[in-house]
């Protein structure tokens, strides 16, 4: 079965939107249609259930979709709009829901995230997102697929595997996210010295992208908790060990970004400690190399005065200044060595 997303054209656009819809039957792909008519014709028969897929749609496209399918104008208002904060809104016939793909480059160190706008009504999934890539239709047909024993519980099934699949891209990008954490701590020790500027940079990088990454992980664990809360109607009882398991791997994936965040302030505040520490090396063996420093300085100001002492305009006096310079700066030398300041 294919899944190319249908080409919506200007010609199909001056009737009914053009949609990538997946009809299922019996738990079993059924038909493709671009047709809204025909869909609405085919969940009207038992044991059928749809998904469409809208991408970037036109305003007049989804309110002609909602019209039919009966969704709230709230609901279309909030896909229509500026992104969302992942949210769950309950109405009368259907619910809707604000979710979010993400995807890390460690090498650009980029966060890409992309939001997907869902409605799942008793017979219908529809998802509305602007960029093709955000999902894979193929992999979504995989999930639904395996799981095909549980078609009878209606759009349910759907629902978890688009959701299962929401959370799997997010715990897939939260640990690309901690190898690029790793990597950073295993360079804070190799050359503290010459990598400092450069593990400070990557670590404030991966702090915004941490921020960035908890600001969907953590909200998204929440609906799943208010959606997989017993009694709420939102899907078949049957289905509440599936949606459980979905709502673990969200919470897991929320706790691991917090727990990265603290990582990566922990490696930010280790790098200052051990700057601070050289610094104190390195003024140690400043003050060390002044004090040898200090003591020819002494013995020649001494020897410079205008007054006679002993040895005097003498080779003995001169031998005697060299002599002392010379054996003081070594006993400094090996002190200060003894005490590792040098």
């Amino acid at each position: 079965m294919s899944t190319t997303p249908a080409t919506i054209t200007d010609a199909a656009r001056s009737d009914t939107p053009v949609l990538c819809a997946h009809v299922y039957r019996g738990g079993k792909p059924h038909r493709e249609t671009s047709s809204l008519d025909e869909i609405v014709s085919d969940i009207q028969v038992d044991d059928t259930v749809a998904w469409l897929d809208l991408i970037a749609p036109r305003p007049a496209d989804l309110h002609e979709v909602a019209d039919r399918l009966g969704l709230h104008p709230l609901a279309v208002e909030d896909a229509l709009a500026e992104p969302q904060r992942p949210k769950l809104d309950r109405y009368r016939h259907h619910l809707f829901i604000a979710a979010y793909l993400g995807a890390y480059d460690p090498d650009t160190g980029r966060l890409d995230l992309a939001e997907i706008s869902v409605f799942s009504t008793d017979r219908v999934l529809v998802t509305v997102r602007q960029s093709p890539r955000a999902l894979d239709p193929a992999e979504l047909n995989r999930r639904w697929q395996e799981n095909c024993q549980l078609a009878r519980y209606g759009v349910g099934l759907l629902l978890h595997g688009l959701l299962d699949y929401v959370i799997d891209e997010q715990g897939a990008m939260t640990r690309r996210i901690e190898d690029a954490v790793e990597d950073l701590e295993d360079d804070l020790f190799e050359d503290p010295t010459g990598r400092g500027a450069d593990v400070q940079r990557r670590g404030f990088e991966l702090r915004k992208t941490l921020n960035r990454a908890r600001r969907i992980a953590q909200p998204t664990s929440d609906l799943l908790c208010d959606l997989d809360r017993p009694g709420t109607g939102a899907f078949d009882h049957a289905l509440e060990p599936y949606f459980a398991d979905v709502r673990d791997h969200a919470v897991r994936s929320a706790e691991r970004l917090d727990s990265l965040r603290e990582m990566v302030a922990a490696v930010l505040d280790t790098q200052l400690a051990l700057r601070g520490d050289q610094l104190n090396e390195i003024m140690k063996k400043l003050t060390s190399w002044a004090a040898i420093i200090a003591v020819p300085t002494a013995v020649t100001g001494f020897y410079g005065q205008n007054v006679p002492y002993p040895g005097f305009q003498e080779w003995s006096g001169f031998i005697a200044s060299v002599t002392m310079t010379a054996l003081l700066a070594v006993v400094l030398f090996a002190v200060f060595r003894r005490r590792g300041w040098l």
